[in-house]
């Protein structure tokens, strides 16, 4: 019942995403599938019973805050909806309380306490939001109005917040669900369009019903059917394990990562904006020491378990009894 519930969601979803751009973007469409992720969450929630309930939930808000803003975009303001509006307010909601939940639900696993990932995760999205600036909105952004450059800006630093939730799951160690692939599809979607939607809605080509809509669609089937399969009551499959190669490789990319958005926004704005990537390679270097701070303080724990270890073994070897010391010779 429950697996067949999941596939005729996923069906329907399908199709209504299908049918979306044919019909010229129809608002019924859009406002359904962002309430039902909501309502498929909740339902997976009440029916699974993961550990993480309060993160499930949370993020059935962040879908039902984002079908609200939907609700408010396409009915509030007639066929030409200002940017920034109401609807605005809800969508950086929605983003907050998926990151939240991303945390909430990472969290709960065995390894949701360790915060050197915490700081990898942090420091790899930091790097690609850089780059996301460089490349779209560095020079977009000085076109608009206070309120929209302020409201621009706060797109990408959200979802700087929300893809460092993500990696943060991505780092623990263990084996990934079909309902985390699910989920970080979902997130994927939604900051890549949301990418789209800021850039043309400064300049004014934005057109809702577009082709442009079909990756939030997207973002809300997915995160619907996250929350409906079977395995969201784990998530992720944790184990033991030293720290992977490729965590060392994206730290030692993402620090090479803002030479790379100064040259990406020398190209594509003709200048860099010297502040800006000054602040940046500041504060990345601030979590990289951090970073090795953490490792030290490992290693100096992990060798005062070991001397710690050795010392009761020898106190009790030098205890033993003579007969059993030579009798063990």
């Amino acid at each position: 019942m429950r697996v067949t519930l999941l596939r005729a969601y996923l069906c329907v979803g399908l199709i209504l995403i299908g049918v979306y751009p044919l019909v010229g973007g129809s608002e019924r469409i859009y406002e359904s599938l962002g309430l039902a992720a909501a309502a498929a969450i909740v339902y997976g929630t009440l029916t699974h019973r993961p550990p993480a309930r309060a993160g499930w939930l949370t993020l059935a808000a962040s879908q039902a805050a984002l079908g609200v803003g939907d609700l408010v975009y396409f009915n509030a303001y007639g066929d030409s909806p200002p940017y920034p509006s109401l609807a605005d307010a809800f969508y950086l909601g929605g983003i907050v309380l998926f990151g939240v939940a991303l945390i909430m639900i990472v969290g709960r696993s065995e390894y949701g306490r360790d915060l050197l990932s915490y700081v990898d995760a942090v420091v790899i999205a930091f790097a690609l939001g850089l780059l996301v600036w460089a490349g779209f909105f560095s020079g977009a952004i000085g076109s608009g109005a206070n309120l929209a450059r302020v409201v621009s800006v706060s797109y990408p630093l959200l979802e700087v917040v929300l893809l460092a939730a993500l990696l943060r799951a991505f780092f623990v160690r263990g084996k990934r669900t079909r309902s985390y692939y699910a989920l970080a599809a979902s997130v994927c979607l939604l900051i890549l369009s949301d990418t789209w939607y800021v850039v043309p809605a400064l300049t004014g080509h934005y057109v809702a019903g577009s082709w442009h809509d079909l990756g939030w669609l997207g973002s809300y089937v997915l995160a619907g059917a996250a929350g409906l399969h079977p395995s969201m009551r784990i998530f992720v499959v944790p184990r033991a394990g030293v720290l992977h190669i490729r965590r060392v490789i994206l730290l030692g990319l993402s620090v090479v990562g803002i030479a790379v958005a100064a040259m990406v926004e020398q190209a594509v704005v003709g200048e860099v904006d010297i502040f800006v990537m000054a602040g940046a390679a500041a504060v990345a270097g601030l979590f990289v020491v951090a970073r090795v701070v953490g490792l030290i303080r490992v290693l100096e724990r992990a060798t005062a378990a070991a001397l710690e270890s050795e010392r009761r073994f020898r106190m009790v070897f030098e205890r033993a009894p003579i007969g059993i010391s030579m009798g063990r010779q």
